[in-house]
């Protein structure tokens, strides 16, 4: 048992009837009496003012004054609100404006707060918060405070329910001229509404500063903080508190409160309090309860005034012959006893009462708690329980009451009948922080034929914002499984962090013919904005190209100009990029990839990566040719029941229009019509994005192959899509099909709160007509609406949140008439809180009682977890019942240790009663201990305390409750069921440590939220830090601090807090390492922290370190690869039991499917990482030792991160092994040698390749180098060539001669003969050189012999070599035809000598082989063609002029018809030589980003700078990224660095004036009459400057320093003023003395106002002075 003087109250939301509350119940502080501070003005005190419609309204107007020019402001007020819209309950204003003013209001269930300046525009943003379980038409207490340029507060029955920053203040600048002030209306001029109330208003209270909590609480509480007396926890005993009688024995009026329960209904009267004189039998004052009989009241023998005072509950519906806890308060005024029982009042007495209370009691010398203490008869001893007894002075008011009654006013809520229906609990699908991703947004859910469901989602991984990283992934449950599969991506496309090509919006359709399942998405480039018209543009991104839509893609160059288009994609998703006029442009790109790779829409020039189309800003992957910046719709398709996926299909040039800036998906799911066409609901918009949105649907009558663009339902409303600006949208919707035929197309619309429904009779080509819908509300959200069939008729299911701001889901069953009308008949709640976009499907139909699945996004901690659940058609609609209080549940717990002392604080999901000594029990290590209830009845949060065993280390753990010498129980009695609770780790080790070595540090700063030392993680306070250098780009990360244990110690977990409250620099990555000489380290842990406040553990197997390293590899927020922060490190030393044995089947499992995979299918580099990570698993799966859930976890991930790492090199080899199948003869020398070094360099990359993008980048290589090969030029001899040449050789070789001219020439004409496929140039050379050593050798032969000679040379010549001179050169062949023609005609004269056939034979003879000494130009036509492509690459000017120049003497060497073999091999040489001297230009920009993030940084933390020198810093970042973006020189990148740099040096940091704050506080504290005048003076000269330094901005460190250094030398040289200066005795001063004392003083006044003149000229002269540094 324990008395206390005040009571613990939790506060109430709701009123005296008992509405359930908004936010948990919480303690309000135990305090004596207070005292509030005093209000500037009050009205309706004590009373309430009825309002109607502004009618009755307090007028304040003529105290306006007192509240105008003011920074803080708060505003209490007592109120109920009845009427619709907009209720003003505070409202100061210029009533000669419309919108300039400040009120405080309700609206709905919303409460706000609108403050607009004389220009009309909004001061406070985001001043309201929605109570949807508040019933405000009861009476509730608001308070509204603000502390100007700081931050606002709302609270309402005692709980701040919104809090936010402000910039401004209250009313100071905010009115020109206010001139009217009122509770219950406004006034504004030209018709502005005044928002009138309808309800009451009371109690206000005005204050010109902004009130404390405890102020504000105090209000909030009335008269419960005032009373005269309390006596708490009352188990198992009677108590006569004869000390506290004092206390209440005299009231002559007041209030008794008590909160008890009883054990046994069927007992008869029990008193819970009296006050009694202890020696007679009948006299005294009792409060009583009687459960047998359901009554309650006052026992009084021979009282009058309260005897007979009691009620029989049975009248009012109530009852308390039961085992809850009740509160019972009992009210006694001059004119009344009230009576009230949980929150409601009963009845009352009037007649004949009068005053008196407690003092009507003779002679009491008893205060008896559970029973009356009286001489003899009945004491009336309560079997049961009290916690508390509560007695005031004064007369409580209801809403007081209600306040103290909240937690047994519970008032139980309706919920469906289960009896016979069927809802899963919801399961978190998706969630923050699942796969390491940030958000997930827009749900999809599919039920396929096969029975499995499909639920799509948006994986947003940069935010949960429309854009940024954000890719399309699904998740898989099979029909004969119990749980969905890990994600499988559908689309990812390649990002710059948080910038990047993005899909968005999912919807889902399954043809039932075909079996292929659809899945629709939105997709957009590299943007920064769904719909945003300043980044996106209208069109489609395609024109047509002989006949088929080809994609355009443009220079991404800033003159965006057309480049070409892509087509003809090979069998390998490879596409080509042709100009305008058809030509090759060299380029190639990804179009199709095989499934979900970041891949798509990578381009390349020459085998060479140059950014993918999709991404336009600078960055890695920024595309040299990039697609139109607009949206497009992309389908993708799965023909295996969801387990593959296609890839993505572009249909946005057959269903979007020119003028569309938008045509997205209205997301959830497509329907199949019943002539078997696919539907897809879709929305449009035109450059006025924000007023023409307008539904439609796209269809397929081809199963997918085509679609079409219906007509939208805005033309039925008499608006054009087209051209609308105006006049309300129809946006995001979902359709269904009737038996009938008939297609509804349901919509989200801006036109008012209710469904729009739309009526398609031609499958949504066009609509019949529209309508709303006012049995559905909608709060402008994406619905979900399916359709089915059972046995008594056709049925419609829709759902969407049904309550303003996207809370509180519900489904809605709609029945469909014979008349073809809807009725919705059911309706059943889903959830309370936030609940967005849904999607529903069915699962199952029996025909009876179908079941449905729900994928929803629910937003009420603001995560958008995405949960899943199942439920029947019963369930919708099952009937209301009153549902039970169930079992309280732990929902936080948490320990603070003292030395030995340990206080444990548990916090459950509803309010927890508490009395004797319940025990909670615990263990620490082996041992087990106990700790006692303490504090914290009748709320949420339980208090226990205890001490520990000594001597032990480990985890404080609680095991149970011990209930033998107390209760803890909710107010139904349900106990806690189970607990098993990890509460302290005593293996923190704390003393000892200290900093071993870090690799680098920003500062040697310890101050609270600087870039500081590595020593602040062990300095136990999260706001100070290490912060890695980021000022010097040479630092980079890893980066690593080592903490040194003092001795060698067996450890097995270390703890990690990051930055508090800044992303910036987190640890991302990162490995902890163990050392036991501080030199060499081994890593224990790797992986990845989240990007949270808060302490995050990292366990491993115990190890025996003394040196503990964090390394940091990589970091969140501006860190990146640079730098890194920590605040905290902790280190936990091993103990027995502190590590539990996890569970190792997922570990296991994983393990079993790595170990089935080939090493020959990946890279040697990821399969070695995933040997590692393997061998590391399975030192945990195979571990003797206990290992931990963490451990497991930890390995699992790892396991599993390495395993997703694995790098295919699959396509490489398929490449090789085509690359190597081909022959080498059938290609130049030159082509052949370069396709052998790409490949050689292909089988060294391979191994090491780390992405798929490498091995895309080896294989384009090879690819390229293959398509390069030049084939050989064939010129096989023809037959009668061949012939003519043995021919001829037989007849020299018939001469029989020896000379040696002709037997060489009739050994190479053989030898050209032995061949088995003899070249034309060959056969004529060998046969033109034998028949020139034959003539030679016939000198003598007759003219006759001659003539046969020529003229076989001229008809072996016309059949062999003229008949056919396509490739050879026109100037040879034309020579040849003169000489051939200049023999004939030698022959022709009979007169022509033997010399002149000779000479014309061997004209001939020459001309022929002049013929054939030129070469094939293709190989130097191709390297021409290639050279050219690299005209436009980044590369000095130099080597471009070289190539320039060579390229130019090749084009003469090509056209050349007479060029010979060594011109044509000196101009390839040439030019190779010139493209392998190309130096390329690479635009340093490192430096300039580097620059860029640490001016983000600045400027993030701008408060920290001196203004003066940050002035104009936004201006010159935005001109550096501008340059960042834009550059084409490297000097225009070093301009723009070095301008930010300078500008970034020139910053300087506002000096640290806490030194001097903490010297003004010291003087403050000195009695500086106690020192002489001669040392005063310098100490009250120097108090000005620093009063006036610590809030000069402009103030340098070394000033501050400086005046610190000089106020604390003036300190310490102040002198006492000497003992021979006061009497000897000591005794009180004489006039003389006083007089002295006053002249002192005196002269001290008129030195102080000299030396503030003084200090006021030096502050001037120190702020010129700083002016001329700067």
């Amino acid at each position: 048992m324990k008395k206390r003087t005040t009571q613990t109250y939790s506060i109430l939301l709701a009123s005296m009837l008992g509405v359930s509350s908004v936010v948990p119940a919480s303690m309000m502080p135990v305090m004596a009496q207070t005292v509030r501070a005093s209000a500037t003005r009050t009205y309706a005190e004590g009373e309430m003012v009825s309002v109607n419609g502004g009618e009755g309204a307090i007028d304040a107007s003529s105290d306006v004054s007192a509240f105008v020019g003011l920074e803080d402001f708060t505003f209490n007020a007592t109120f109920t609100v009845t009427g619709s819209s907009v209720n003003s309950l505070f409202f100061l204003g210029d009533s000669t404006r419309q919108n300039n003013y400040i009120t405080v209001y309700v609206n709905g269930h919303t409460i706000g707060v609108e403050s607009r300046d004389a220009s009309g525009a909004q001061q406070i943003s985001g001043a309201t918060v929605t109570l949807n379980d508040v019933d405000f038409s009861q009476q509730h207490k608001l308070t509204f405070t603000m502390d100007g340029g700081n931050l606002y507060r709302i609270y309402l029955d005692g709980e701040m329910v919104k809090e936010g920053s402000v910039s401004v203040n209250f009313s100071a600048g905010l009115f020109d001229s206010a001139d009217y002030m009122g509770f219950g209306n406004g006034k504004r001029a030209n018709g502005g509404n005044p928002y009138p109330l309808t309800g009451s208003i009371g109690d206000i209270e005005l204050y010109d500063s902004a009130l404390s909590e405890e102020d504000i609480l105090s209000y909030h509480r009335g008269e419960l903080g005032n009373a005269v007396y309390t006596y708490e926890n009352a188990y198992g005993e009677s108590v006569n508190d004869t000390e506290g009688l004092s206390a209440v024995k005299d009231l002559t009026q007041g209030s008794i409160s008590v909160r008890y329960r009883i054990n046994d209904p069927a007992d008869g009267p029990m008193m819970l309090m009296a006050v009694s004189d202890g020696t007679q039998d009948r006299s005294y004052l009792g409060l009583y309860v009687n459960p047998a009989s359901n009554q309650l009241g006052f026992d009084a023998p021979g009282n009058a005034l309260f005897s007979g005072k009691t009620l029989d509950l049975s009248r009012y519906g109530k009852s308390i012959a039961d085992t809850s806890w009740h509160t019972l308060t009992v009210t006694k005024a001059d004119g009344g006893i009230r009576f009230y029982l949980d929150g409601e009042y009963l009845d009352q007495y009037t007649n004949g009462i009068t005053s008196g209370f407690f003092n009507t009691v003779s002679s009491p010398d008893s205060l008896g708690i559970g029973y009356v203490n009286r001489a003899t008869g009945n004491e009336m001893a309560l079997d049961g329980a009290i916690d508390y007894v509560n007695v005031y002075g004064s007369v409580l008011s209801e809403s007081e009451i209600a306040l103290e009654h909240e937690t047994t006013a519970w008032e139980p809520d309706q919920a469906p009948d289960m009896s016979n229906a069927y809802k899963s609990d919801p399961i978190d699908l998706y969630y923050t922080g699942y796969q390491n991703v940030t958000a997930y947004r827009i749900p999809s859910l599919l039920t396929t034929s096969a029975g499995t469901q499909l639920a799509f989602i948006d994986e947003r991984n940069s935010g949960a914002g429309d854009a940024g990283n954000i890719d399309a992934v699904v998740r898989r449950k099979s029909a004969d499984s119990d749980t969905f599969s890990a994600p499988i991506t559908l689309i990812d496309l390649p990002n710059n962090g948080g910038s990047a090509a993005f899909t968005i919006d999912a919807s889902a359709v399954q043809d039932q013919e075909t079996g292929r399942i659809f899945m629709l998405i939105d997709m957009f480039p590299e943007s920064s904005g769904l719909m945003d018209t300043s980044q996106l543009t209208t069109g489609t991104g395609y024109k047509e190209v002989d006949g088929e839509m080809c994609q355009i893609l443009y220079y991404n160059d800033g003159t965006h100009a057309e480049a070409g288009v892509i087509r003809n994609v090979d069998e390998n998703g490879i596409g080509h990029v042709y100009d305008d006029e058809g030509n090759d442009t060299g380029y190639t790109v990804i179009v199709n990839t095989g499934g979900a790779s970041d891949e798509k829409g990578n381009l390349y020039k020459d085998g060479e990566y140059k950014g993918n189309i999709y991404m336009l800003r600078n960055g890695p992957d920024k595309g040299e040719l990039v697609v139109l910046n607009t949206t497009y719709l992309w389908l993708v398709y799965s023909d295996d029941d969801g387990q593959t996926w296609s890839d993505p299909v572009d249909i946005t040039p057959q269903v979007k229009e020119d003028w569309m800036v938008f045509l997205g998906t209205g997301p959830g799911a497509g329907i199949q019509l019943q002539d078997g066409n696919l539907v897809f609901p879709v929305y449009s918009a035109n450059n006025n994005v924000g007023a023409s949105q307008s539904s439609a649907v796209i269809i397929s009558e081809d199963h997918g192959e085509t679609w079409k663009l219906g007509d939208s339902p805005q033309t039925l409303r008499g608006y054009d899509r087209e051209t609308m600006t105006g006049g309300g949208m129809l946006t995001e919707s979902q359709a269904v099909q009737l038996n009938d035929g008939r297609v509804l197309l349901f919509m989200r619309n801006s036109i008012s709160n209710h469904v729009y429904m739309a009526t398609s009779t031609d499958g949504g080509m066009t609509w019949d007509s529209i309508e709303e819908i006012s049995e559905l509300n909608e709060y402008y959200c994406q619905l979900s609406v399916i359709h089915y069939n059972k046995d008594d008729g056709e049925y419609l299911l829709l759902s969407n949140p049904n309550v303003s701001g996207r809370y509180d889901g519900w489904v809605h069953l709609g029945k469909v008439n014979e008349d073809g009308s809807i009725s919705w008949e059911y309706a059943q709640q889903l959830n309370e809180g936030k609940f967005q976009y849904s999607c529903l499907s069915v699962l199952e139909n029996d025909g009876e009682n179908p079941v449905f699945g729900l994928l929803y996004e629910d937003d009420t901690d603001g995560s958008f977890d995405i949960k899943y659940t199942e439920f029947d058609e019963n369930f919708v609609k099952a009937p209301l019942i009153t549902e039970e209080l169930s079992a309280p549940q732990i929902v936080d717990s948490s320990a603070e240790i003292d030395g030995t002392d340990i206080t444990v604080t548990l916090t459950f999901d509803q309010d927890i009663m508490a009395v004797g000594t319940p025990k909670l029990e615990l263990t620490l290590g082996s041992e087990a201990f106990e700790a006692d209830y303490a504090d914290g009845s009748g709320t949420e949060t339980i208090t226990f305390k205890g001490t520990l065993p000594e001597g032990v280390k480990g985890i404080v753990r609680a095991k149970g409750i011990s209930l033998e010498e107390g209760l803890l129980e909710n107010i139904r009695n349900k106990g806690v069921d189970e607990i098993d609770l990890e509460l302290y780790d005593l293996t923190r080790i704390t003393e000892g440590l200290s900093i071993h070595d870090y690799s680098s540090q920003q500062s040697a700063s310890t101050a609270p939220d600087t870039d500081g030392a590595a020593v602040n993680v062990l300095d136990g306070n999260v706001r100070t830090y290490w912060h890695s250098v980021w000022s010097d780009a040479s630092y980079q990360l890893p980066q690593y601090v080592s903490v040194d244990l003092g001795e060698t110690q067996e450890i097995y977990k270390v703890g990690y807090v990051g930055r508090y409250g800044n992303a910036n620099g987190r640890i991302e990555e990162y490995s902890i390492s163990v050392s036991t000489d501080g030199e060499h380290y081994t890593e224990v842990q790797r992986g990845t922290f989240q990007n949270i406040d808060g302490e995050q553990q990292v366990e491993f197997a115990p190890v025996e370190a003394r040196y503990v390293r964090m390394t940091a590899y990589s970091a969140y927020g501006n860190g990146g690869t640079q730098s890194c922060s920590m605040a905290e490190m902790m280190i936990y030393a091993y103990a027995e039991g502190v590590i539990e044995q996890g569970d190792l089947t997922a570990l296991n499992e994983l393990i079993a499917s790595v170990q089935e995979l080939d090493a020959d299918t990946y890279s040697a580099v990821s399969w070695t990482a995933l040997q590692d990570a393997l061998e590391d698993a399975l030192a945990i799966s195979t571990s003797q030792d206990p290992v931990s859930q963490a451990m497991i976890d930890s390995a699992r991930d790892a396991l599993q991160d390495a395993a997703d790492a694995l790098v295919d090199i699959t396509r490489v080899k398929d490449k090789l092994a085509e690359a190597e199948a081909l022959d080498e003869s059938y290609y130049t020398e030159a082509s052949w040698a370069a396709l052998q070094t790409v490949l050689a360099q292909a089988r060294e990359q391979m191994d090491q390749a780390t992405s798929s993008r490498e091995v895309t980048d080896i294989v384009m290589r090879i690819d390229n180098a293959m398509n390069a090969l030049v084939e050989e030029v064939s010129d096989t001899a023809s037959e009668a060539a061949v012939q003519a040449l043995r021919d001829m050789v037989d007849k020299a070789v018939a001469l029989g001669s020896d000379d040696a001219a002709l037997n060489a020439a009739i050994t190479n004409a053989q030898a050209v003969l032995a061949k088995e496929a003899p070249t034309t140039t060959e056969v004529v050379t060998a046969l033109l050189d034998l028949s020139e050593a034959m003539q030679a050798l016939n000198t003598d032969e007759s003219t006759d012999a001659l003539r046969k000679d020529v003229q076989a040379t001229i008809d072996f010549i016309n059949e062999n070599i003229l008949n056919d001179v396509e490739g050879l050169r026109p100037g040879k062949v034309e020579a040849l035809r003169d000489a051939v023609q200049a023999a004939q005609t030698l022959l022709d004269d009979p007169e022509a000598t033997a010399d002149a056939l000779k000479a014309a034979n061997k004209a001939m003879t020459k001309a022929a082989q002049e013929l054939w000494e030129i070469v094939s130009k293709a190989e130097l036509n191709a390297l021409i063609e290639a050279a050219n492509g690299y005209l436009d690459g980044d590369y000095t000017a130099d080597s471009l002029e070289a190539l320039q120049t060579a390229i130019e003497s090749a084009q003469a060497v090509a056209a050349n018809e007479n060029a010979t073999t060594a011109e044509v091999t000196e101009a390839i040489t040439n030019l190779a030589n010139a493209i392998a001297g190309l130096e390329v230009i690479t635009l340093d920009t490192s430096a300039l980003v580097h620059e860029i993030e640490l001016v983000n940084e600045m400027l993030a933390n701008i408060d920290n700078y001196v203004p003066s020198s940050v002035e104009g810093l936004a201006d010159k970042l935005a001109a550096a990224q501008n340059a960042l973006e834009n550059a084409a020189s490297q000097a225009e990148i070093n301009e723009a660095t070095k301008t930010l740099r300078e500008a970034r040096l020139s910053a300087r940091t506002k000096a640290d004036v806490s030194a001097l704050e903490a010297l003004i506080a010291q003087v403050n504290a000195l009695d500086l009459r106690a020192y002489t005048l001669d040392s005063v003076v310098p100490v009250n000269r120097l108090m000005t400057l620093l009063t006036q330094a610590v809030n000069d901005p402009e103030i340098t460190q070394a000033e501050a320093d400086d005046l610190a250094a000089q106020m604390q030398a003036a300190i310490d040289q102040l002198q006492p003023v000497s003992e021979e200066s006061t009497s000897a005795e000591g005794g009180a001063q004489t006039s003389d003395d006083a007089s002295a004392a006053d002249t002192s003083a005196a002269a001290q006044s008129g030195m102080f106002a000299a030396v503030l003149g003084a200090a006021a000229g030096m502050l001037t002269l120190m702020k010129r002075r700083k002016g001329q540094k700067r």
